[in-house]
């Protein structure tokens, strides 16, 4: 997945390139989250997956319908219903012309006798409702975060040409912006005829961080973000 996204690179900065242009172009102030946040995951997922060019307006719609927390129940539902059928008709199609994408892996699994064509849908729209969570929040939170910590921001800005102090800068964003983490050992919840551990705030030591509450961009990482 890492060698996939790497070389979607040039792609992906096509796509932010072009969401950042429209929104310089249209109303001041501009809303960073419904016209960067939003569309640019999703975007993103759909080369990742596979999806065709043609189709990205109405996975774009519908994966908003179904994962938007103020989209009404009945709606998000039906949306979510809309998209696994759209993935599940993707999904045969990448079985018969198989592309370099994740859907097309998939299908070659399920060819296998590895993945039913039903576990491959719900993997499918696992990566999009992941993806799209994390990114959408990370992108407005840390946006947020850089302009109320000037003195980061200028670091950014004046080592946006180095690769290494980038990535450090995302990965201590993303320790710094982290709102819950999975609890070892916690009381489980049962969902339906699944059962999965509850999740509470962690802690965070101050022997691995010396101001674990601020943010300071060339911080050595020591994250794993997923």
């Amino acid at each position: 997945m890492v060698k996939r996204v790497e070389a979607l690179r040039p792609r992906i900065q096509q796509i932010f390139d072009g969401l950042v242009d429209d929104m310089l172009a249209g109303d001041n102030p501009a809303d960073l989250v419904e016209q960067l946040g939003l569309p640019m995951p999703t975007l993103m997922i759909t080369q990742i997956l596979g999806v065709p060019y043609e189709d990205h307006a109405f996975f774009q719609a519908a994966s908003r319908r179904a994962i938007s927390h103020d989209t009404d129940p009945d709606d998000a539902a039906q949306a979510g219903q809309g998209l696994g059928e759209y993935l599940g008709r993707l999904l045969a199609a990448k079985i018969e012309q198989p592309a370099g994408d994740v859907l097309s892996e998939m299908g070659a699994r399920v060819t296998a006798g590895e993945l039913t064509c039903a576990e491959a849908v719900t993997m499918g729209s696992a990566i999009l409702i992941a993806g799209h969570e994390a990114s959408a929040s990370m992108i407005s939170l840390g946006t947020l975060a850089l302009l109320q910590n000037p003195d980061e921001l200028r670091k950014l800005r004046e080592n946006s040409d180095d690769p290494k102090f980038v990535a450090n800068a995302a990965e201590e964003l993303l320790r710094y912006l982290t709102t819950r983490h999975p609890a070892s050992g916690a009381s489980p919840s049962r969902t339906s005829n699944c059962t999965a551990p509850r999740s509470r705030p962690a802690t965070v030591s101050s022997s691995s961080w010396p101001a674990p509450i601020t943010t300071r961009l060339n911080s050595p990482s020591r994250t794993v973000s997923i």
